[in-house]
């Protein structure tokens, strides 16, 4: 419960995601779609960019 809880309270904070923008529950349905897939895209980014450190990013001199 705790895990899916994380990506429902994610998808409100971070997406707006409070209350639905429209009426009708083919729109309400198509906008919690396209919620979702940002919220994947989001979680892949951050399983794929964890690893690797930033471009340009200022590193300390280790000598």
């Amino acid at each position: 419960r705790y895990i899916v809880e994380q990506c429902f309270g994610t998808i409100k904070r971070l997406f707006r995601m409070e209350r639905a923008s429209y009426f009708g529950t083919t729109k309400v349905n198509a906008q919690v779609i396209l919620k979702s897939i940002c919220m994947n895209l989001k979680k892949a980014a951050n399983k794929i960019f964890v690893d690797q450190p930033l471009r340009g990013a200022i590193r300390p001199n280790i000598t």
